[in-house]
């Protein structure tokens, strides 16, 4: 199978370096990746990659403002993802996640994700904050998903309405990576050794500061703290302060301006990738910050046993429990701080009880193993979800959905994101039946109606070019039409209709001419066509409707099986509808359930039944008639057997066919035309032996051993098949059975579904 692809976007390489190296490594096992961002050590860069499938993409993402070049890097990133056509962006860091964000909605990448890590706009003012604001809220409105990695930043975004309330998430406890405590640990035997290294006494205290060196990181009241308590009469403690961080704003010129009385006690480092070591060696941990996203070298301190001194800021205040792992002041408040560290350095067992909580803290909260499966989980997630292919069943009447989809629909969802189009009856009542799928209500007449056909295939059209569809699946024939007719104009990728019926077979001229090339028509765009049995298929076939070859019948036929759990003989319920009916138990009983309408046949049927009333039998006869009546059918009825109205019941509808076939003794459909005969294959599940006109569709649905087939309109026919069946009660257990057997053997609802959807699924490939 084919990996999906994506791309991770930063501005720099110590985020891939520091953060992210572990997310990519697991990600490069399930999904092929590219890293796009500035690298500056190639080389030393790409062997960090060297024996992993990932794809590097030099590309200049500066961290500060450069109109001229950040316009070119957005260009670049357009082209590189209409080019690459990947299946999710992750970016970190502001300006990789604007120019990144933008550039994926241009080019409608699926997935958009971006994660907020602190916001550089908090300490600025007038124009710059807003316009960095805003940046902030546009990267918001352009991303699918958003993630931050703190509980204290997520209110922040909220409360400063950058991001709508519930839209930005934060994994596990907060952090981006968590910390690895078997790396980040006390460790005593470093502890000195580092001590000798930078000529440090071990009686000595060490305050530490890591991180980038400027003003936003309140280095320079840290300088100021230190100045003042070496500057204090009588005071007894050595106190040094290590700086160890990339110089961004010529700090360390101005902090050995503030501690030049003291300048053998300041030590700077530029840069370390073992922070551990110079944690294991210091005391105290300082991050005065004026923002954070989380402060993750403040949560790597308590892992190593440091108790933290920092400022009471969004994102630190997750990363440092306050009076338990550390001590907060107010940014840039130089008495707060300087009160916090003396705290600290007068009072060793609180060092050494706030260093524990830390550590403890750390490794039950914020363990980089945690920390990387959750996020690992999370991305899992909404790439299954968001990137799963999108289709669209169309029908041109619910009460097709209801009889014959439910099951696949409910299968089929939790492979694809999957929404319904029809003409909705009953809203509420769909939504709990398939409580997951998104309908969409659209009047779909069964009838030609120029002007309301041509306003459904607009409206179709622009559905199926704003939603994307992959895959288009139309029943019934009008449905068919417009959903095939439009798919077809938005360059739907997948196009398949399911022939169940053609209407024209019993017209004439010009309308069956007509509907004839409709049906054509609609083969012709249809990528894919099915049609639910070997009899229809070849009829479509013969009428040169479809070309040989094309059309293809599932399983062993029919749109969606029969539930024989559901459908089954049950003598309980036959004597209880009997008894409401008002019909004695000895009589015999004609089931006729299916739309009312001249094409069923039902008037033949009529007919053959006012027939048989003037023969001698022994058996009593009730004909029993249910549906929805199309063409005024229960009066003409009426008419027919006005001398025995008294053993004729038509009832409207019911959503428990079931119950009535269990109560009758013999099925009949004497229809002109059929695309399968579900109802005959429902039947024949409870054992009721079936007549039934002998047409495409019905030859498939009834078996020759379960039923007996009369011509279409052959009224004899239709009495003498009856008849046969009333006067031999042998026969009818014998073909009930049968019938019964052989739904089960090659119908079964799960059997049939399972094919449907295993069939779509093929179409992925």
């Amino acid at each position: 199978m084919k990996k999906k692809k994506i791309a991770i976007i930063t501005s720099s390489e110590i985020t891939i370096t520091s953060f992210l190296i572990e997310y990519i490594d697991k990600l490069s096992e399930i999904y092929s990746v590219t890293l796009i961002l500035n690298i500056r050590d190639t080389k030393k860069f790409i062997n960090l990659f060297k024996n992993k499938e990932i794809k590097l993409l030099n590309l200049k993402i500066y961290r500060g403002i450069d109109y001229f070049q950040d316009i070119k890097t957005l260009f670049s990133l357009i082209k590189i993802f209409y080019k690459e056509k990947y299946d999710g962006i992750f970016s970190i860091t502001p300006k990789a996640g604007l120019l990144s964000m933008v550039s994926g909605f241009i080019c409608r990448v699926k997935l958009r994700l971006h994660y907020f890590t602190g916001q550089v706009w908090v300490t600025r003012k007038g124009f710059q904050r807003a316009f960095l604001r805003n940046i902030d809220r546009l990267m918001g409105l352009m991303a699918t998903h958003l993630l931050t990695d703190s509980t204290s930043q997520k209110k922040f975004l909220e409360d400063e309405k950058i991001i709508k309330k519930g839209r930005l998430k934060v994994l596990a406890n907060g952090s981006i990576c968590g910390v690895d405590t078997n790396q980040f640990k006390p460790d005593d035997v470093l502890k000195n050794k580092i001590r000798d290294d930078l000529g440090i006494s071990k009686d000595s205290i060490i305050l530490l500061f890591l991180g980038r060196l400027n003003r936003d990181k309140g280095i320079l009241d840290l300088a100021r703290v230190l100045n003042n308590l070496n500057n204090r009469e009588n005071y007894e403690k050595k106190i040094h302060l290590l700086i160890i961080g990339p110089d961004e704003e010529n700090i360390k010129q101005q902090v050995e301006h503030i501690c030049k009385d003291f300048i053998n006690n300041v030590h700077f480092i530029n840069f370390t990738d073992e922070p551990e070591k110079f944690m294991a060696a210091a005391d105290i941990f300082c991050l005065p910050s004026y923002r954070e996203g989380f402060g993750m070298a403040a949560l790597e301190a308590g892992a190593c046993a440091l108790p933290t001194v920092a400022s009471k800021i969004y994102g630190l205040t997750d990363a440092v429990s306050e009076n338990e792992t550390g001590l907060f002041h107010n940014p840039g408040d130089i008495i707060g701080i300087e009160n916090a560290i003396l705290k600290l350095v007068e009072d060793k067992n609180l060092r050494l009880k706030m260093g524990a909580k830390g550590r403890e803290r750390t490794k039950n909260l914020f363990e980089k193993s945690y920390v990387v499966s959750e996020f690992m989980r999370y991305l899992n997630n909404i790439i299954e979800l968001h990137l799963r292919k999108k289709i669209v069943i169309i029908s041109s009447t619910e009460i097709s959905i209801r009889a014959f989809l439910q099951q696949q629909i409910r299968m089929l969802s939790e492979f694809y994101d999957v929404t319904l189009i029809t003409n909705v009856q009953n809203l509420k009542n769909l939504k709990q039946i398939l409580p997951k799928i998104k309908v969409i209500d659209l009047n779909i007449k069964r009838e030609i109606s120029y002007l309301d056909d041509f306003l459904c295939l607009i409206r179709l059209f622009f559905i199926f070019v704003k939603n994307r569809y992959q895959l288009v699946f139309s029943i019934t024939p009008k449905g068919g039409f417009l959903s095939i007719t439009s798919s077809y104009l938005a360059r739907v990728e997948k196009r398949v209709h399911w022939y169940g019926g053609q209407v024209w077979v019993t017209r004439k001229g010009f309308q069956r001419a007509f509907l004839r090339n409709i049906d054509r028509l609609m083969g012709l765009m249809a990528t894919n066509v099915l049609t639910e049995c070997v009899s229809q298929k070849k009829f479509l076939e013969d009428e040169k409707i479809i070309k040989k070859g094309r059309l293809k019948v599932l399983a062993n036929g029919s749109i969606c099986g029969v539930d024989t759990n559901q459908f089954k003989p049950d003598d309980v319920l036959k004597n209880k509808i009997r008894d409401d009916l008002g019909i004695s138990k000895d009589s015999i009983i004609l089931l006729f359930l299916g739309r009312l309408n001249r094409d069923k046949g039902v008037l033949d049927l009529a007919t053959a039944v006012e027939n048989i009333y003037s023969k001698d039998i022994d058996k009593k006869v009730h004909l029993l008639i249910i549906g929805p009546d199309e063409e005024n059918i229960k009066q003409q009825v009426g008419s027919i057997c006005k001398r025995h109205l008294e053993s004729i019941r038509v009832m409207d509808f019911t959503d428990e066919p079931e119950k009535f076939m269990a109560a009758a003794d013999i099925f009949c459909l004497p229809s002109y035309r059929e695309g399968f005969g579900m109802a005959a294959l429902e039947a024949g599940a409870c054992a009721l032996p079936t007549v039934a006109s002998k047409i495409y569709g019905l030859t498939d649905a009834v078996g020759f051993n379960s039923g007996l087939f009369h011509n279409p309109g052959d009224i004899i026919g239709i009495e003498n098949a009856i008849l046969k069946l009333v006067e031999d009660k042998n026969l009818r257990l014998k073909m009930g059975a049968k019938g019964r057997e052989r739904t089960k053997n090659l119908f079964e609802k799960s059997y049939v579904t399972n094919e449907f959807v295993k069939y779509i699924k093929t179409l992925d490939n």
